[in-house]
């Protein structure tokens, strides 16, 4: 073998000593990024989750709320029934005498 073919070998195996450093580099690099989009996917279902309950028990507080508003108005509409019906028995009262 001639000095320039075993320069060219040795070069060669160098190269790709290089390139197999490099895909060993790379797989790994590959791996943590893998196992980053798996910790983000989860992180992601468990705020989807969190969200999704959070807005279940704001509409449900929504519901309550106006619940609670129309027991509110019903209480009101009684007293001023009353107070109504307390003003015809007194004009009844009024008329009888």
């Amino acid at each position: 073998m001639t000095l320039e073919e075993e320069i060219a070998i040795k070069e060669f195996k160098s190269r790709i000593r290089h390139l197999l450093i490099e895909f060993k580099q790379l797989k790994e690099e590959s791996m943590h990024l893998q196992d980053e989009v798996k910790q983000l996917k989860d992180s992601l279902e468990i705020a989807t989750a969190a969200q999704k309950k959070l807005q279940d028990n704001y509409e449900t507080l929504k519901t309550a709320r106006i619940i609670n508003i129309s027991n509110e108005d019903l209480v009101q509409s009684k007293r001023r029934i009353d107070k109504l019906v307390h003003k015809v028995d007194k004009c009844i009262a009024m008329l009888n005498i």
